[in-house]
């Protein structure tokens, strides 16, 4: 799936949610290289499709509750070390989501560069 905008515009940022037991998966695709004939990068729009979903489901009461990074060369880590969200987030307590989606973002680097799983309402683990 793609993230559309408030204005109607389709972002270039891919995601899928995934069942997770009793609860729902946000999976973000990677943004990275271009494939070939592309005009833009894969995903280019990562960041803006990130916020854009978390800015939702912050206004749906959403709980965050973790986040790991799960590309292939990440799936060959320990979670531990693959983890990016270490205890769950009630979104509506958070006023800056931009401020949020970097903070995950230094924590994916650090858990191998790749894209995160970030768990919207009540997962459980």
């Amino acid at each position: 799936m793609h993230a559309t905008d408030d204005t109607g515009t389709v972002l270039n940022a891919e995601f899928e949610i995934e069942p997770d037991g009793d609860h729902l998966a946000l999976v973000m695709k990677s943004a990275g290289g271009r494939a070939s004939g592309a005009a833009e990068p894969r995903n280019h729009q990562y960041n803006r499709a990130l916020e854009l979903l978390l800015g939702r489901l912050r206004d749906r009461g959403a709980v965050v509750v973790g986040g790991v990074v799960d590309s292939g060369r990440a799936r060959a880590l320990p979670e531990a070390e693959r983890t990016i969200l270490e205890s769950p987030v009630e979104l509506a307590q958070i006023s800056d989501i931009e401020q949020f989606r970097r903070q995950l973002g230094r924590a994916q680097r650090a858990g191998s560069g790749a894209a995160p799983t970030a768990t919207p309402p009540s997962r459980s683990g």
